[in-house]
């Protein structure tokens, strides 16, 4: 007898299919489906893996690949004895939309450091290329999450395009064309403080290095919008500014340069992806987290995976239930959890 999670599974890909029948016959059924199980389900099975949104498959290879993820990495996201919670988005190239498991699917949380991405793009979009100092600070913030880093691409963006408005609507514009239909936004501004003040002050080509900058990372999204990043990425929708932004992110991991002692980030520089993909070389991610000043903490992580026959994007995020110390994500269960979940997804997926 199949388990819990097996069950759930084979509700979702044959709910899907029978989606597919009914367009045939002129309804108009949803792209997705959504399972989620009862409280008396929930306490029986043997994973917390407890929602699943599949795609609308096409083929029966499309089907049996799904179902063979879902049983293989579904084990993964039970975090108990824990409250904490995982979710992972899968999206391989070929498929109409990802595969969806985890709780709180639907849950909006802040991207923090993934918004580095998202500068990334705009300034390899731009009409003036990066010069070397942007170069070199797109660098810092997509391969050691420098923050002072990323405070500068942001101003610079903001001069070149011509004030802070015309950068939130191009940040939206990249957030729409990855297909991140659920991002929005924060409206929460600071001024620069130690050590981002001695960085900026470096930076005489900027009219107001100092100034009062969009807290980009506060912006909110879901589980959904990190993996369509990611896929967009893979496929190549954003041309040249794609490439470079992939190219940054399959590099190693380093320490930032920011950080006043060891203690401040206790996990490693590659902690989650770049540890747990050993049967796959070449994967780009970029990580995110924080929360901790205000008990929500989160950690997330989104990239692209080379296999056989195109690649996979993947999101992956997880949320503490317990107030933590820091926002050192070694305090955490999150290098565990992610480390455990991309693990299995590196395994279950063809070399």
């Amino acid at each position: 007898m199949l388990n819990a999670p097996r069950r759930l599974g084979v509700i979702a890909l044959t709910a899907a299919f029978l989606s597919v029948s009914a367009a045939a016959c002129g309804q108009n059924p949803q792209t997705s489906a959504v399972v989620e199980q009862s409280p008396e389900a929930a306490t029986t099975t043997s994973a917390s893996a407890n929602e699943v949104r599949s795609v609308t498959p096409q083929t029966q290879p499309d089907i049996d690949e799904q179902r063979a993820l879902f049983d293989a990495i579904s084990p993964a996201l039970d975090l108990r004895p824990s409250r904490d919670v995982a979710r992972l988005a899968i999206w391989r190239t070929g498929w109409n939309e990802p595969i969806v498991l985890g709780r709180g699917i639907n849950h909006r949380i802040r991207m923090w450091s993934t918004a580095k991405a998202l500068t990334s793009l705009m300034a390899w979009s731009a009409a003036r290329p990066p010069n070397l100092e942007l170069r070199e600070a797109l660098t810092g913030a997509l391969r050691r999450s420098e923050n002072c880093r990323q405070r500068y691409v942001i101003r610079a963006l903001i001069e070149q395009l011509g004030g802070e408005a015309a950068f939130r609507r191009s940040i939206e514009q990249v957030a729409s064309t990855a297909g991140a239909r659920k991002f929005r936004l924060s409206t929460q501004t600071g001024r620069a403080v130690e050590p981002c003040i001695a960085y900026l002050r470096t930076k005489a080509g900027l009219d107001d290095p100092l100034g009062v900058t969009p807290l980009l990372g506060t912006a909110t999204w879901t589980l959904n919008d990190a993996v369509a990043l990611a896929h967009a990425l893979a496929i190549g929708t954003f041309g040249d500014a794609g490439r470079h932004t992939l190219s940054q992110m399959k590099r190693p991991k380093l320490r930032s340069r920011e950080l006043g002692d060891a203690s401040e980030l206790t996990a490693p520089a590659n902690w989650g992806a770049g540890q747990a993909f050993t049967r796959h070389r070449g994967v780009a991610y970029k990580g995110g987290w924080g929360g901790a000043a205000t008990d929500d903490f989160t950690a997330q992580q989104l990239g692209v995976i080379p296999v056989a026959g195109g690649t996979v994007a993947f999101a992956v995020q997880y949320e503490s239930s317990t107030a933590v110390a820091s926002d050192d994500p070694g305090v955490t269960g999150a290098p565990s959890a992610l480390l455990r979940i991309l693990s299995r997804l590196d395994r279950a997926l063809p070399a």
